[in-house]
């Protein structure tokens, strides 16, 4: 299969899962909004900006950095160098999004008060329970990094559309059970649905036990943080923005406005990204794999294609 057919059918595979995914968080986003009309949806936006704040900054770019650093250490060919990357991978993703879990509860009342205005308990709660799932949610990203780094591609796609699935219809039942007082609980079991989803494809990946020393985890924690703080800034400006304008809707508009701001949001956002991201899936570790070979990442062959003469 050339090139160009292998990378058309990946970005279809994972453009198709992620088309997928959209239409189920779609759905659910319908269902919450039904049921707990636009200040249900609004609050869910608040929460969940919120402590992706706290999230973006504990994941420190692992998500990306990881992509790049499996796909490099793949296409080495040494096993023991693929099994210590994974291994520092998937330690420092548990580490950090411990940390931002208990930096999240620290601070459920300051979110709280940013938020909404208010601390009341449901709210103070409310951000404890959502800031429990950035624990699940590192874990997902390390387990999708290792599946795309190696380009398992249709293991991550097939993880992606049964996380949805199992996590939108966890959530689903727990606002149809809970109501109001299921909003957090329903961001929480969503993530879950992903973590589960994750770990169940990435547990087929075989990889050796390394014996690490700790230089070996350090010279693997450099490579790692040295791009992914890169990614974490501009992740952090864009969540940042996101939740600064849900804050300012819902103080000057109230909590239906921002519903109606995060549905619009999400879609027109959701779209665009859509494509890119499943071109990106493919292309990142391809490029990676070949980054130190010139002629294989050139743009151009070395002879200059014919010039075209244009008549007015």
């Amino acid at each position: 299969m050339s090139s160009y057919r292998q990378i058309l059918k990946s970005t279809a595979l994972v453009g198709g899962a992620q088309f997928v995914t959209l239409v189920v968080n779609i759905v659910r986003t319908k269902v919450l909004a039904v049921w707990l009309g636009t200040a249900g949806v609004g609050i869910a936006g608040l929460y969940s900006t919120g402590v992706s704040l706290v999230g973006v900054v504990a994941g420190l770019g692992l998500g990306t950095s990881g992509v790049r650093q499996i796909a490099e250490s793949a296409s080495s060919g040494d096993q023991e160098r693929l099994a210590r990357t994974v291994r520092t991978l998937r330690v420092t993703a548990l580490v950090t999004s411990l940390v931002g879990t208990l930096v999240v509860v620290a601070c459920a009342v300051p979110l709280s008060r940013a938020s909404f205005g208010t601390a009341e308990t449901i709210h103070v709660i409310g951000f404890v329970v959502v800031g429990v799932s950035l624990l699940f949610s590192g874990v997902s990203t390390a387990q999708l990094a290792l599946l795309q780094g190696l380009r398992r591609l249709r293991e991550m796609a097939s993880a992606q559309i049964l996380g949805t699935v199992l996590g939108s219809a966890a959530a689903i039942g727990v606002v149809y059970f809970l109501r109001d007082q299921g909003i957090a609980w329903y961001i929480l079991v969503a993530t879950l649905g992903s973590a589960f989803a994750s770990w169940w494809y990435a547990r087929r990946v075989k990889v050796e036990k390394p014996e690490m020393t700790g230089q070996d985890f350090s010279v693997e924690l450099r490579g790692l943080l040295g791009m992914g703080i890169a990614f974490m800034t501009a992740d952090l400006v864009r969540n940042a923005t996101a939740y600064l304008s849900r804050v300012l809707v819902q103080h000057d508009l109230g909590l239906g406005a921002v519903g109606l701001y995060v549905a619009t949001w999400n879609l027109s956002s959701q779209y665009v990204g859509m494509i890119l991201g499943a071109m990106l899936a493919d292309f990142a570790p391809r490029l990676t794999a070949v980054a130190k070979d010139l002629p294989a990442t050139a743009l151009w062959r070395l002879t200059p294609p014919a010039r075209v003469r244009f008549s007015v």
